[in-house]
Parts: C-alpha cells; sequence; structure tokens
C-alpha cells in the first residue's frame, strides 16, 4: 500500500534521511523509533509532501506520488497527523472535521462525518465543545479523526502519544490499531512510548542518523535495557 524507496530528504542542502526503504501493507501498522534529531519526523515529512525528495520515490497503492504537492498526495490517499496535532483550538469538533471535509471537496459531507462520528463515537459527544476545552487525548482522536475524512489508504502519525496520560494512550493504540484493521489502512507511526509501541506492533525499525539501522521484535526492546539505551538514549 506504502512503498517507500532509496528516498533521500532534508532541509536544502542538509540531507537528514537517506536511502530509505520501508514498505507497510494495508491493514499493517509499522512503527518508527529512535533518539531526538535522527529524521523520523522528517521522513514523515518527505512522505506527507511537506518535505522535498532529492532521490528516491513514494508510492500509493502503486501510484507514485513523489513529484506531488501536500494536497494532491492527500487526495491520492496519504493522511497526515502531525506532532503536536495541529486542531483548530477556537472552532468546535464538528467545525475542524467540516474544515477537513471542506478541503477534500466532497459531495456528500453529512454521510462522510456520520461515518467518522460512527467509527470515533468520543467526537459525537463531544461536537460542539471547542478544540481547546478538549483533554490531551481528546484532541488526538480529533487530529485521527480529522485526518481520516479523506478516507485514506495511508495514514502517518507522528508521536501520537505525546503529551497524553498513560490512562488515555492505551485507548489511543487500541484504536488505531481498530480503525487500521477495520478499514486496510497502512499506518506508519513515529513513536517512543513503549506501552503505545505494544499495543500496536509487534516489531519496530530503528532510525538512527538518518537511516534504518535495526529491525527489533517490540518484545526485545521492552524487555532489554540496554537496547533501549542503544536505540533510544532512555
Amino acid at each position: 500500500m506504502l512503498d517507500i524507496q532509496r528516498l533521500v530528504a532534508g532541509y536544502g542542502p542538509l540531507v537528514v534521511v537517506r536511502d530509505i526503504d520501508l514498505s507497510v501493507s494495508a491493514g499493517e501498522i509499522s512503527v518508527l523509533i529512535g533518539r531526538n534529531g535522527v529524521g523520523k519526523t522528517t521522513l514523515l515529512r518527505a512522505v506527507a509532501g511537506h518535505r522535498r525528495a532529492t532521490e528516491g520515490s513514494v508510492a500509493v497503492a502503486g501510484e507514485e506520488v513523489t513529484s506531488f504537492p501536500p494536497h494532491r498526495r492527500a487526495r491520492a490517499g496519504i493522511a497526515y497527523v502531525p506532532q503536536g496535532r495541529d486542531i483548530f483550538g477556537t472552532l468546535t469538533v464538528k467545525e475542524n472535521l467540516l474544515v477537513a471535509v471542506k478541503a477534500m471537496r466532497m459531495r456528500d459531507p453529512s454521510r462522510r462525518l456520520a461515518e467518522i462520528l460512527d467509527m470515533l463515537p468520543l467526537l459525537g459527544e463531544k461536537l460542539q465543545d471547542r478544540g481547546a476545552s478538549l483533554s490531551g487525548g481528546q484532541q488526538q482522536i480529533l487530529a485521527i479523526g480529522r485526518a481520516l475524512i479523506s478516507d485514506p489508504k495511508v495514514l502517518l502519525l507522528d508521536e501520537p502519544s505525546e503529551g497524553i496520560q498513560p490512562s488515555i494512550v492505551a485507548e489511543i493504540a487500541e484504536t488505531v490499531a481498530r480503525i487500521a484493521q477495520e478499514r486496510g489502512l497502512a499506518v506508519l507511526v513515529v513513536e517512543q512510548n513503549l506501552d503505545f509501541v505494544a499495543k500496536v506492533a509487534e516489531r519496530v525499525r530503528v532510525i538512527d542518523r538518518g537511516q534504518i539501522v535495526a529491525n527489533l521484535r517490540v518484545e526485545d526492546l521492552v524487555r532489554e535495557e540496554s537496547l533501549q539505551h542503544q536505540y533510544l538514549g532512555v
């Protein structure tokens, strides 16, 4: 579903990620871990089209999108939830969702909105609440719901557990896993929280200095503090 080959990207002359090969199948959740500043977010931004790839390719369901700007990649099936969520705090939950509906120029927005509320019932309970009044976990669910408005093939999540209390982290992990399976989504997640990781994946890829350097079993990473120190700096 998502196929990344030999991807190189960065900021101007600065190369941040290089020679990335990575595939994520429909219904699969693939997790990237690594220390801060090693290129994880840059990789997601390059896949979403917010950073230009200087080499390599990105394809969704067999369609190459490497040259597409972000809005065309969204229409090709890539949805991106950035670190920090970026919801509109002054708008209500419903208005946040409708902004996404209008951006996708949907013919039947009410039907799609109803589908999202059925998928994420918490949002239905908070429709008239302003985004800024929601808890961190509720804001993350809203950000995911807004991303799903486009009925994507690929979902990119950057640190979905950041700033969220542990009891809600488990709920968000279970929600992501359920949606991936039910909707056949290819999900690529950047995450440092091992409790979250353990609930959504059996293996993780490790990025260091812009390259994938290891493919580990989650149970080994959780059990071995030496691996956590080596790859996460904890």
